[in-house]
């Protein structure tokens, strides 16, 4: 029955839970119903596919006929689809440390239909993947709904790119090493022929940039009189997909007195190499109360900071 382990409600569980198809996969036909039952000396839950089966779905549990000490949880998905490809995971409900391999047992579910080859389909606006600095793989998640559908991953031009590896998985897609600067200079298109119809899904992939330097502030005025208006200019420069918000700290900024004290804009300049970051903060009527330190900082990087000093005189 396994390894003991403990955890689940304070109680010492015997067994790992137990499915009642054998293997790590099926392939099942879509429109159909699919059973599945899981068996456990507890409390049972379920998860699957993108989880959005609805109404699709009835959940039953009972003692198992064979021993009534055991528990059986029977998951039934009605008019399956091809979105429901994925793991299908029963667990106990109970359990301190989720992690725990004992605790649970999963099967990958295909759900095949000749008419939707890729589990989700990008079509006509294509997926952006987000590429982190420094990532050496890039997933492009065309999962297929058959383990047996040939795919393609093409540039949506002519153009090819190179790679250090590049492996095909029918459960995530295409798994690319090291990919070259052509992966990121166009749209992807994952390509597969079913039945002598075509099945296409696009991505996009964009590298994020990280590089955030040289924050200033630029003023009209640090000495002002009451009445006057202080205008502050904060830039920050970052490189092609870089991404800065400028954020204000400043004496005034959550005003409730006077809340048209002040007006921030902000805009992004994108030029090559360098991309300027701008806000500007504006000031009418400066009063006494607008003495003191200005601060623009990074949102994400309380590091790149710039600050002023503005000074108001009453007369």
């Amino acid at each position: 029955m396994g390894a003991i382990f403990e955890g689940l409600a304070n109680k010492e569980i015997m067994m790992k839970p137990e499915m009642s198809i054998l293997g790590d996969q099926v392939v099942i036909q879509a429109g159909g119903t699919f059973d599945i039952t899981c068996r456990g000396l507890a409390a049972i839950t379920w998860t699957w596919g993108m989880g959005s089966a609805g109404s699709r779905a009835r959940i039953l549990e009972h003692p198992c006929s064979d021993n009534p000490l055991v528990t059986c949880n029977q998951l039934t998905i009605f008019h399956t689809e091809a979105g429901d490809t994925g793991y299908f995971t029963c667990s106990y409900k109970d359990v301190a440390d989720i992690r725990d391999p004992n605790s649970k047992t999963s099967v990958y579910v295909y759900v095949k239909d000749d008419n939707q080859v890729f589990v989700q389909t990008y079509y006509n606006a294509p997926l952006v993947i987000t590429v982190f600095p420094g990532t050496q793989e890039v997933v492009v998640p065309c999962r297929v709904t058959s383990p047996d559908v040939n795919v393609k991953l093409q540039l949506l031009h002519s153009a090819t790119f190179s790679y250090g590896s590049q492996n095909w998985n029918p459960r995530k897609g295409f798994i690319v090493t090291r990919p070259s600067y052509h992966f990121y200079s166009t749209m992807l298109q994952c390509v597969a022929e079913v039945n002598g119809k075509i099945h296409k899904s696009f991505y996009l992939p964009q590298r994020l940039e990280t590089k955030r330097e040289n924050i200033s502030i630029r003023y009209n005025h640090q000495k002002l009189l009451i009445g006057d208006t202080l205008f502050l200019q904060c830039v920050a420069e970052t490189t092609f997909n870089g991404r800065i918000k400028l954020n204000w700290v400043f004496n005034r900024q959550d005003s409730k007195t006077t809340p048209r004290c002040c007006e921030i804009k902000r805009k992004l300049y994108q030029g090559s190499p360098v991309y300027k970051s701008y806000s500007n903060l504006t000031i009418w009527n400066v009063t006494m109360e607008d003495n003191g330190l200005y601060i623009c900082r990074e949102e994400n990087n309380t590091a790149l900071q710039a600050n002023i000093t503005i000074i108001v005189y009453s007369t």
